[in-house]
């Protein structure tokens, strides 16, 4: 049934040794299980004759013990439900924007924000290029949805194409570019101040000279800091390198003007941490020998707490507190050292103090009713969208093409297509309607007396390529579909009505067998 599964997974086999001085034989594998590789192991994990030798410590009374540990991740492309195993769902993956995901959701999770995301006035906004309302909707689906959400109007709203979507980008300038628009939307609004008031911190960058009494200072505000993690052990060190002192010395003594060049010292200090403290690992960094960017895999240690979901693009489980943060860490000094290498690359430290009121729960009495009533409006036109999509092969596009646009035509044909197709009446029909019921159809949109006022008359190309009338719809129960074998989309009929203007009421009778 499903075809385009897959699970990463890892193991660790073990034969237990039966002898005290004899330790276990293991071997560890990883790997991503998949239809075309749904088996993996060792041809040969031990040497038969090694495992029934008394003496190697294997076999005791003609019995081995064997011991598996495997973790696997929820697999992907399976009826997986998110929302039952976790109460949460995740977000589609266009390419290469699992950082996104990353940064969504963690956005998704600060409830205060989400509250003045909804309150954001995006009633006029363009549903292409607003990236408010791009945000409003994603949020809201991560709310109510049951299904992996996506993200396509949300790039869009970016600039992004198709092609953007599959490049790497910092989730780092990604996250400052998102906060930065929403705190522009939220300009003189009630919620003009909550950006700021979660994510602003302030730091003061000095110059302090060391004989003379000088010191140049400067304020600024941070939304999120940038740690270094190559050869630093835990977050910190990481700190510490941060408000680490520099010495201006030497050709690098200060200029403290009327003072002259002066020794001084260089450093920042931290005046202010936000509520929500937003940390950036320094995992990639520029190496100026081999002139590219390397990835820093260094093992870097970091504080945690409380329990933990996995959100892997589309697909959210719940996990261990060690495969969340110990994994993560980096390195390959762990007992995981069999996995792929994985690290953190973005923190987010909530304040204790403020818990409480930043997570407060988001009802649904906290998003306008404008707002509920458009993205219910946009889901329904989707389904309805998606389902006509499906149901397409079910329905085909009749053309009706009337007397009075063959007048004045001038040409080889009888008429001019082009012209026919732009003014010609246009109906979306079941292929399985039947000819009898489609007659009295198109008698109900032209409020004629089907086959008394008017005849339908099939046009099909002939043997030198000219369009003309065939003959007469046949049996009143064959079907749209029997009519045309062709299966065509677009079926071009020609409506032959009676002559109301000359006096009549109805058309003269047609015999196919004397008549043209």
């Amino acid at each position: 049934l499903f075809r385009n599964w897959s699970c990463s997974a890892t193991a660790t086999l073990r034969i237990k040794s039966q002898k005290e001085d004899i330790p276990d034989h293991e071997k560890n594998i990883s790997h991503i299980f998949y239809p075309k590789e749904n088996d993996w192991g060792y041809s040969c994990f031990l040497p038969m004759e090694t495992v029934l030798d008394p003496d190697r410590g294997y076999i005791k009374d003609d019995k081995i013990l064997l011991e598996v540990h495997v973790y696997a991740d929820a697999p992907h492309g399976v009826q997986w439900d998110s929302k039952k195993h976790t109460g949460f769902v995740g977000l589609k993956n266009q390419g290469a924007t699992c950082y996104m995901n990353s940064l969504l959701q963690a956005l998704f999770f600060i409830n205060k924000l989400r509250k003045a995301v909804y309150q954001m006035s995006t009633e006029n906004d363009d549903p292409l290029k607003s990236v408010a309302l791009s945000m409003q909707r994603v949020f809201y689906e991560l709310q109510f949805s049951d299904k992996p959400v996506g993200t396509k109007k949300l790039t869009r709203s970016f600039g992004w194409d198709a092609f953007d979507s599959f490049l790497q980008h910092d989730v780092q300038e990604l996250c400052r570019v998102l906060l930065d628009n929403l705190e522009s939307k939220m300009k003189d609004t009630p919620v003009e101040s909550v950006i700021p008031d979660l994510f602003e911190g302030k730091m003061k960058s000095y110059i302090r000279c060391k004989d003379v009494p000088f010191e140049s200072n400067r304020e600024e505000p941070f939304y999120d800091i940038q740690l270094n993690v190559k050869g630093k052990r835990n977050i910190y060190e990481s700190f510490k390198d941060y408000v680490a002192v520099e010495t201006l010395e030497g050709d690098n003594k200060y200029d403290a003007g009327q003072y002259g060049l002066q020794e001084a010292e260089k450093g920042v200090t931290f005046l202010k941490f936000p509520p929500i403290l937003h940390l950036q690992l320094m995992r990639v960094q520029y190496d100026s020998l081999h002139d590219q960017n390397v990835k820093i895999n260094d093992r870097f240690v970091y504080c945690y707490n409380d329990h933990w979901c996995k959100f892997d693009d589309d697909v959210v489980s719940r996990c261990t507190k060690k495969e969340a943060i110990e994994v993560n860490y980096g390195g390959s000094d762990s007992d995981v050292s069999h996995r792929h290498c994985t690290n953190a690359y973005m923190l987010a430290y909530i304040r204790d103090s403020c818990l409480s009121e930043i997570l407060e729960p988001v009802a649904e009495t906290d998003i306008p009713s404008y707002l509920k009533q458009r993205l219910q409006a946009e889901k329904d036109m989707e389904t309805l969208k998606k389902k006509e999509k499906s149901e397409a092969h079910l329905f085909c596009q009749v053309n009706i093409v009337t007397e009075d646009l063959f007048e004045g035509h001038q040409g080889s044909d009888i008429v001019d297509m082009d012209y026919a197709e732009r003014l010609c009446r246009k109906f979306r029909v079941k292929r399985s309607m039947k000819y009898e019921d489609f007659c009295a159809f198109i008698g109900q949109q032209f409020n004629l007396c089907p086959n008394v006022q008017f005849r339908l008359w099939p046009l099909t190309r002939n043997q030198s390529n000219g369009l003309r009338p065939y003959a007469p719809f046949g049996e009143p129960e064959s079907t749209l579909e029997r009519c045309f074998t062709g299966g065509e989309n677009q079926i071009l009929i020609f409506m032959e009505i009676y002559d109301f203007g000359n006096g009549m009421t109805e058309l003269p009778p047609y015999n196919q067998e004397s008549e043209l």
